[in-house]
């Protein structure tokens, strides 16, 4: 299964991955990728230009993906199939010590950065 999986991935590209995306130019060399947006939800237009708390689509379950959800990642570059990740934390995130146990294999790591959470791991922001 993994292996049809990589095969699509290889030939569909970032699209097939990703579903319906937005991607965000910050500006300073950063950009933001949301990813497995609801089709027809977009509420911003090429161009563009958007600030913090702007709606710009919902949640939704386009993509590779088994169940709705958000992908949000910072890369150095537009083009996803081609970004290196960049570190970021939500401002005035709190780390919980409560997992969602759909999304946490439970296992220890030592590559999370500090105030960066566990996969599964909750969190909240104001």
């Amino acid at each position: 299964m993994m292996t049809i999986e990589a095969i699509c991935r290889e030939l569909g590209g970032s699209r097939f991955v990703l579903g319906n995306h937005i991607t965000i130019d910050h500006g300073d060399g950063s950009f933001a990728v949301y990813a497995h947006l609801k089709e027809g939800s977009l509420n911003v237009q090429l161009g563009e230009q958007v600030e913090a708390g702007t709606v710009i689509a919902s949640v939704g379950n386009t993509g590779n993906t088994s169940e709705p959800h958000l992908h949000f990642q910072l890369m150095d570059r537009a083009n996803p199939s081609a970004a290196a990740g960049v570190p970021f934390q939500w401002p005035d995130a709190e780390l919980t010590t409560s997992f969602d146990e759909r999304f946490t294999t439970r296992k220890a790591t030592n590559r999370v950065l500090e105030g960066i959470p566990e996969n599964g791991q909750v969190f909240v922001s104001e």
